[in-house]
């Protein structure tokens, strides 16, 4: 039924949840998975003001990178364990339900597979959800764990 799952993950326990899941569901269907990191700038916008020294900038973004290569490594290897063909994919942006859904249409992945942090209403209506967000506009069927 699925031939390819796209498993969006932030590196906390909840995404490592999903990510389990994927792996089994692409197990016993056959099916690949595409494990996608949405690394955040490694300095705010208004930081820009500031103007940050260029070493600092470019210690942050070594560190988000390094960060996002063990977050997508530790996901490869889980599916690898499992016999399931695992590829990455990643990108830094402001709007990680913009890059989920675009690399769902742009690696031809037929569901997601993402995790929720379970927030309420308000917790929806302050912070926002990316998981809200992505059920909204994707074009394949999104399974949500909680």
């Amino acid at each position: 039924m699925f031939k390819r799952i796209l498993v969006p993950v932030d590196g906390s326990e909840l995404s490592t949840r999903a990510a389990r899941l994927a792996v089994q569901l692409a197990r016993e269907q056959g099916a690949e998975i595409v494990v996608l990191h949405a690394e955040q700038p490694s300095a705010p916008a208004f930081i820009d003001v500031v103007h940050l020294d260029r070493e600092v900038r470019e210690a942050l973004e070594r560190a988000a990178h390094e960060a996002t290569k063990k977050i997508l490594g530790d996901v490869v290897a889980l599916a690898e364990a499992e016999g399931v063909t695992a590829t990455t994919a990643a990108g830094v942006t402001n709007q990680p339900d913009v890059l989920i859904s675009q690399t769902a249409r742009d690696r031809g992945c037929d569901l997601i597979v993402i995790a929720t942090h379970g927030r309420g209403s308000l917790g929806r209506l302050l912070m926002g959800s990316v998981t809200v967000r992505v059920l909204e506009t994707s074009e394949v069927p999104v399974l949500v764990v909680r």
